[in-house]
């Protein structure tokens, strides 16, 4: 995820731009982590709940092993959208 998109979420969930040390009004640096921190988190947790899948899959029938995929991202992708309402 690139500064620019950070900082287009930040802003409109209340962030506020501050003056950095080279003048210009930017986000502090931290934010930046911050929300790279969140993100390698979340894939993580995608990585994770991917890996039990194919481990418990006994033969990788490969429609059903897509539709589980899809599953588990969209689970993923609506615990996003509440966390950002």
């Amino acid at each position: 995820m690139t500064n620019e998109q950070i900082r287009e979420i930040a802003l409109a969930n209340g962030f506020k731009l501050k003056e950095q040390p080279s003048g210009e009004m930017d986000l502090n640096p931290y934010v930046y982590e911050f929300a790279r921190t969140l993100l390698l988190l979340k894939l993580g947790e995608i990585t994770a709940d991917m890996t039990d899948l194919i481990d418990s899959k006994d033969t990788l029938e490969s429609q059903s092993m897509l539709d589980s995929c899809d599953d588990i991202i969209d689970k993923h992708i609506a615990e996003l959208s509440e966390v950002t309402k």
